[in-house]
């Protein structure tokens, strides 16, 4: 006869709690790549800075975990060629789900998908059409919905690295991350 707790026990056996469960802050700070939006002529783009935050809050939903947090990104263009002299910058401050697989047992990798949903804060300036009293300038606010794919590793139980492709402010994100 099979006792409640052998039930339980190996109704249980294939879960793991992975590298990120609930109750577990990670901060994260990134430099990321991709993503021109409407930049125009010969530009250089700085790689964009991120900040992520992400709060464990639920274990076993199915083979994973889920996540909430937040993020803001910050990217800026220049134009300074013969013809024009823009600037663009932009700002995005938006929330993150995030679902954490973890059907390998294993503390130190961590794979995830999840979603984003804020606005971008677009500010341009260029004063090749008008003098300098009266520059082209304008300033708008975007919607911002993506989403991305990620995996961080965590060489020690509180630090590690990782990396991420999806839309937002970049394509590609690289960076680091420390957990609490």
């Amino acid at each position: 006869m099979v006792s409640m707790a052998q039930t339980t026990k190996k109704d249980n056996s294939n879960y793991h709690e992975g590298a990120f469960a609930k109750g577990d802050v990670a901060i994260s700070i990134a430099s990321g790549f991709g993503v021109t939006y409407d930049y125009y002529g010969t530009y250089v783009s700085l790689p964009a800075l991120t900040i992520a935050a992400d709060v464990g809050i639920i274990n076993h939903a199915g083979p994973g975990n889920i996540s909430v947090g937040g993020i803001v990104g910050f990217k800026k263009a220049y134009n300074h060629d013969d013809t024009y002299d823009a600037t663009w910058t932009n700002l995005i401050i938006a929330a993150r789900g995030i679902y954490h697989l973890t059907i390998i047992d294993n503390d130190k990798f961590n794979p995830y998908a999840g979603v984003t949903t804020g606005i971008r804060i677009n500010d341009y300036h260029d004063p090749y059409y008008n003098d300098t009293h009266n520059p082209n300038t304008y300033q708008n606010v975007y919607p911002v919905i993506g989403l991305f794919v990620g995996a961080r590793y965590f060489f020690v139980p509180s630090f590690g690295g990782f990396v991420e492709l999806g839309y937002d402010i970049s394509f590609l994100r690289i960076g680091v991350s420390f957990k609490f």
